[in-house]
């Protein structure tokens, strides 16, 4: 026992010893590693806090599926039998039994792991594509894994053949541990929520996909009311611009380009048809007015394509660039959607003069093509004002009811260009010449004379009323000179034509 103690005693002193050098050490390890097993700590959720259609418990739910080795459970149910008949059928009650007349039933219970599982969008099985615009297809991309340890035949279940979803790749026998992607297309052509279920089967076992869209129809609102936009006039060689927004109204972005139907590759097929003014008994079907004789495009827009999140606006520039006089400049602008649906469509109007001045309204006396011939230009060159005489129809329409005539009523506009060039008379002038004789004939114009700053409009306003001993059965013209100063003068022929008309 002395013999024993000594041994142990030196042996103490030999460790205290051969330690007292590294007992530092060892101490400032054992501290980091009791401090690293506090901060690895998990502190489990509370049961209240678990959410079944996370990502997260998807997640733990795909791993918990992938380490089960499976179970074996079996349950032993007693049966008790009791004869006899309650008192009301209706509503059965409880009979007396016997615990000697008692029947048991085993259950077998045996739990196995899946054969193929969903890996991808952390293992959930529901494919949503959201809201999808009607006409557009949408992809889908999902993972399956084999987890079993025998090759899997898969078949899968037919989807709805004139539904929206589709299964675009054929299914293949799955090796061991092998992942195979399922490609499926969504493409609504209603505006609903769809939902089909996919079922992939394999020889034990069946995996069930839940597979879900919304059809939303886009719809863009545009600024331009009554779907015309006038650019005005412009002096010939220069150019004006506009804009007007398009806003997009619903939860989804939304792409759109703009056309013009003068850069369509239809535009000279559409344009083999006759002109307007030899069919005027149909709606005129040219989309395409006057162009540029230079083969530019006499409207141009920016941008041409963009995509416009939900409600957000976007800023479309319309300028007008005529290189010649005309007043039957047109184009029509279509807006598209997702290159498919046309949305909007607008149609541009424009006029070019030489001159600041220019007079408005009046009934048609021109056509709205241009010849092809060649036409003679004025030199004006040689004098600072040109004197010029145009020609302007305007028909007053009076009703008689009995002995009573009712006043006619037209709008004549008076305008004046606005121009980054500096001429030396800068507003229009415009007056009437000899209006006495007209009064008498129950004719009134206000006003007579006038002025119109650059950049501006001014109406006149011409009324008739017949008068007294006026024969209705004739159609009556009476002409009037109208003159503006500009840059040079010209002189407009107003012929007045009166028509009365029975109630």
């Amino acid at each position: 026992m002395e013999a024993v103690s000594k041994k142990e005693v030196k042996s103490a002193k030999g460790k205290k010893k051969g330690q007292s050098s590294a007992s530092p050490k060892l101490a400032v390890k054992e501290k980091n590693a009791k401090t690293n097993t506090a901060s690895c700590t998990v502190d489990p959720p509370k049961p209240e806090q678990i959410q079944p259609g996370s990502d997260e418990y998807s997640a733990a739910r795909v791993e918990l599926i992938r380490n089960f080795r499976g179970h074996f459970s079996s349950y032993i149910i007693p049966c008790f039998v009791a004869s006899g008949e309650t008192s009301d059928q209706k509503q059965p009650g409880h009979l007396k039994y016997s615990p000697f007349n008692c029947l048991y039933l085993e259950v077998h219970c045996p739990a196995v792991a899946p054969p193929l599982l969903v890996i991808s969008n952390n293992g959930q099985s529901t494919v949503s594509f959201g809201d999808v615009a009607l006409g557009q297809t949408v992809m889908k991309k999902i993972t399956l894994q084999n987890i079993s340890t025998e090759i899997l035949e898969l078949r899968s279940s037919l989807l709805n053949p004139h539904g929206p979803f589709l299964l675009m790749n054929a299914l293949r026998p799955l090796q061991p541990a092998d992942t195979y992607t399922l490609l499926i297309s969504f493409a609504p052509d209603d505006s609903q929520t769809f939902y089909e279920k996919l079922e992939i089967h394999t020889v034990k076992a069946s995996l069930t996909l839940s597979i879900t869209g919304r059809g939303l129809t886009p719809t863009l609102n545009c600024s331009v009311e009554g779907g015309k936009l006038d650019m005005g006039y412009v002096l010939v060689n220069e150019s004006s611009a506009t804009t007007f927004k398009i806003q997009n109204t619903c939860s989804l972005e939304v792409k759109y380009n703009i056309w013009l139907d003068s850069l369509s590759l239809s535009k000279h097929k559409a344009q083999q048809a006759l002109p307007s003014f030899l069919t005027p008994q149909k709606e005129p079907s040219h989309t395409v007015g006057i162009q540029n004789f230079s083969g530019l495009s006499v409207f141009s827009v920016s941008p041409i394509e963009g995509i416009i999140g939900p409600n957000k606006s976007h800023e479309i520039n319309v300028t007008f660039s005529p290189d010649h006089e005309s007043l039957h400049y047109m184009d029509t602008l279509r807006v598209q959607l997702f290159d498919k649906q046309v949305s909007h469509v607008i149609k541009l109007e424009g006029a070019a003069r030489k001159h600041l001045m220019f007079l408005k309204g009046g009934d048609p006396l021109d056509v709205s093509d241009e010849s092809l011939s060649s036409i003679p230009l004025h030199d004006n060159t040689t004098t600072e004002m040109e004197t010029q005489v145009k020609t302007v129809l305007v028909t007053l329409k009076s009703k008689q009811t009995e002995d009573i005539f009712t006043t006619a009523a037209r709008e004549l506009q008076v305008g004046c260009i606005k121009t980054s060039q500096s001429p030396a008379k800068k507003n229009v002038e415009f007056f009437f010449d000899n209006l006495h004789p007209l009064q008498q004939k129950g004719f009134s114009f206000d006003p007579i004379k006038g002025s119109v700053d650059p950049g501006h409009k001014r109406s006149i306003h011409i009324t008739w009323t017949p008068p007294a001993g006026y024969d209705a059965n004739h159609i009556q013209t009476t002409p009037i000179q109208l003159t503006l100063k500009g840059d040079v003068i010209e002189i407009y022929k107003i012929i007045l034509s009166t028509v009365v008309t029975p109630e």
